[in-house]
């Protein structure tokens, strides 16, 4: 359900941004990947058993700016037990 809104979003912003024939793009490119996820044939299990541990390193990559920018005002803000515990286990 994130994944979708995150498209929502993204082409929003391409067509508000002036820009909705790269919304299109955007859209379209995305549904290509989908399909070719979802497709046996063209990316097979052992492709994708890399593919989803290149998303390891990405997700660490993604804390970062969050880990500096707590680290500089040395406090965590609106960090919550609920948001810590929903980044470690989805269903909490």
């Amino acid at each position: 359900m994130i994944a979708v809104q995150n498209v929502l979003i993204s082409t929003l912003i391409l067509q508000f941004s002036g820009k909705g024939g790269w919304g299109a793009v955007w859209v379209a490119v995305l549904a290509a990947a989908g399909y070719a996820l979802f497709n046996e044939e063209i990316v097979g299990p052992d492709a994708m058993v890399y593919i989803q541990a290149a998303t390891i390193p990405l997700v660490l990559a993604s804390k970062v700016p969050q880990i500096i920018e707590v680290a500089r005002q040395k406090n965590t803000g609106q960090l919550s037990a609920f948001a810590v515990c929903s980044s470690l286990h989805p269903a909490c």
